[in-house]
């Protein structure tokens, strides 16, 4: 055991603390007391803590720190470089980056929770080959770095407020003159080379930073080699990987520090953009927008079939004004490509529209043409138009013009349509029946219903009407046949209409009727009754169904005897008066529309 002495006394307090960490009295008995927070190191892990402190501030007297994880205070269940599922860390300190595969070498400390699947080890080296360690699933603060599984920690390497390892922070680029083809070389040689020192005469001729950290970048040269080999690599924290077509690495770059406006014009031109660099799902929204990019930029042969799709183009996007004239030609169209469904505007506008084969201006030409100068149109086949047509002068129809409905509301105009355009009948129907000849019926028997012919009629219509002027007589006489005689009853005219395919007196339409006393005193004298009426009232008959009718006079006679006996005659087309006859006449016109 050596021997020193204390010459100053200032140096006392430095001297028992020195005994107390190198003699290990911590644990010593008897009047000996070591204050809390006294500084002990173990030589044999190489951790200093402070006597009786709990905190989460860790000295180590040797450079490395190598993690490794368990699932007890032993290390010796579930020991591995990866903290999956695990319930304890390991540290390891040693002067070397290189781990140790005992898990006796390791300081084990047990994880509240353990990691499961989401927390690892975050360290924020503070200086003086201090640490503090937070187990977690993301960093307490930005001093905080991760760990990279299998990968020594340098404590000499402060961690910087950023969460950047190294007091450099990664370097953007340096040069490496290698003793080998770097593009064939392995992670590990490609990391002797970048550690090598600088001031080297001959090749590796390196940055003499050791180790390298997350984000270096670095181009390695082969200058002995045909043809001088090189690549740029780019260290991730446990690996170098190829840096493609690139001399600075993303991952290098700090958020937001290349803004637009500081990249020179022509820096960045497509030539130099690899394919599929730069994708949709890399670009921000809204980072790229047409007044960011130049004109003729994105020409129709530089965009890939299927790229750009109408459901990728935003509402307003692409409008008329900012499409040139000719860009959009029907030869570039592809059928069915603009359907009315995919077409939303409150106007069209255009100029003349054919169709395949017809002929602007010729009204015998096939299928349809619009003409935009006058507005004249041709459609070679059916046209069906809806409600509310207006159609101007000098319309022209061919034949077989059917119209529903032609005139619904209001009427003609006088001289609207010339009567020698329009054929008889065409507009009405009529028929007429007159006579003056008597017709006698001896003896007519009370109730029965007695009938002359007249007009017919033929409806094309369901309820089209028909109008009826009708003028007529009639007269009943009697004879007494004995000393006196008495009747009452009832002489009745009627307008009967019947259907001419059933006969019969069909349905009365009007009635026409006068009541009789008549006393007869003298035998064999004629006593008369009559109905009579130059002009009776007009009658309107709308048959049900269109067919043909028959309109026609109709007489019976009702009456009853009083006393005595006597004879009658029913002469049609007869009046009293003198004896005199009297035309009877019925006159039917049926209306068309």
């Amino acid at each position: 055991m050596s021997t020193f002495a204390v010459t100053n006394s200032g140096e006392v307090i430095d001297s028992v603390n020195y005994l107390l960490s190198n003699l290990n009295t911590g644990n010593v008995t008897g009047n000996i007391t070591v204050p809390d927070g006294t500084l002990i190191g173990n030589s044999t892990t190489g951790e200093i803590t402070r006597y009786n402190t709990v905190g989460e501030i860790y000295g180590y007297i040797n450079q490395f720190v190598n993690l490794r994880y368990a699932n007890n205070a032993s290390g010796t269940s579930g020991f591995s470089t990866v903290p999956t599922n695990s319930l304890y860390f390991g540290v390891y300190n040693s002067a070397t980056p290189t781990p140790s595969a005992n898990p006796a070498a390791y300081q084990w400390r047990e994880v509240a929770g353990g990691f499961g699947t989401t927390k690892t080890i975050y360290y924020s080296a503070i200086g003086g080959r201090q640490v503090l360690w937070a187990a977690a699933s993301s960093p307490p603060s930005s001093n905080y770095v991760i760990s990279v599984a299998n990968v020594a920690i340098d404590l000499d390497v402060v961690t910087t407020a950023a969460g950047t390892p190294g007091e450099r922070g990664p370097i953007a680029m340096a040069y490496v003159v290698t003793t080998a083809d770097p593009n064939t070389a392995t992670s590990a040689q490609l990391t002797s080379w970048f550690e090598a020192a600088r001031d080297s005469l001959t090749a590796p001729i390196g940055t003499g930073l050791a180790p390298p950290v997350a984000g270096d970048t670095a181009t390695f040269i082969y200058g002995a080699g045909s043809g001088t080999p090189s690549g740029t690599f780019s260290y991730n924290g446990s690996l170098w990987n190829l840096v493609v077509g690139q001399v600075i690495d993303g991952n290098v770059i700090v958020g937001n520090s290349l803004p637009g406006n500081t990249i020179v014009q022509g820096t960045i031109t497509g030539n130099l953009i690899a394919a599929n660099t730069i994708t949709g799902n890399t670009i921000q929204v809204s980072t790229i927008t047409g007044n960011l990019i130049a004109a003729n930029t994105i020409t129709a042969t530089n965009i890939s079939a299927g790229t750009i799709t109408g459901n990728l183009i935003a509402a307003n996007t692409i409008t008329g004004n900012l499409i040139a004239a000719n860009t959009i030609l029907a030869s570039s169209i592809q059928a069915n490509s603009i359907t009315a469904t995919q077409i939303s505007t409150d106007y069209l506008y255009t100029g003349n529209i054919i169709s395949t084969g017809a002929t602007i201006g010729s009204n015998t030409s096939p299928g349809y043409w619009l003409q935009y100068s006058d507005g004249a149109a041709r459609f070679g086949g059916n046209v069906s138009i809806g409600n509310s047509l207006t159609i101007g002068t000098n319309a022209s129809i061919g034949g077989n013009l059917a119209v529903s409905g032609l005139i619904t509301a209001g009427s003609l105009n006088s001289n609207t349509v010339a009567t020698t355009t329009i054929v008889p009948n065409a507009v009405t129907s009529s028929g007429a029946f007159s006579t003056t000849n008597q017709q006698f019926v001896a003896d007519a028997v009370p109730g029965t219903v007695y009938t002359i012919a007249g007009p017919s009629i033929t409806t094309v219509d369901s309820n089209q009407q028909v109008i009826v002027w009708m003028t007529a007589g009639w007269e009943l006489r009697l004879r007494n046949n004995g000393s006196s005689a008495t009747a009452n009853g009832t002489l009745s005219g009627r307008l009967n209409r019947y259907d001419i395919s059933t006969g019969g007196p069909g349905l009365t339409l009007d009635t026409f009727s006068t009541s009789f006393t008549r006393t007869m005193p003298t035998a064999g004298v004629d006593y008369s009754t009559y109905i009579t009426n130059t002009s009776w009232p007009v009658v309107i008959d709308t048959p049900a169904s269109a067919g043909t009718y028959v309109y026609a006079f109709a007489v019976s006679v009702q009456y009853t005897f009083t006393s005595g006996s006597f004879t009658d005659g029913l002469y049609l087309n007869n009046i009293a008066a003198g004896g005199q006859t009297n035309e009877n006449n019925i006159v039917a016109l049926g209306l068309k529309r």
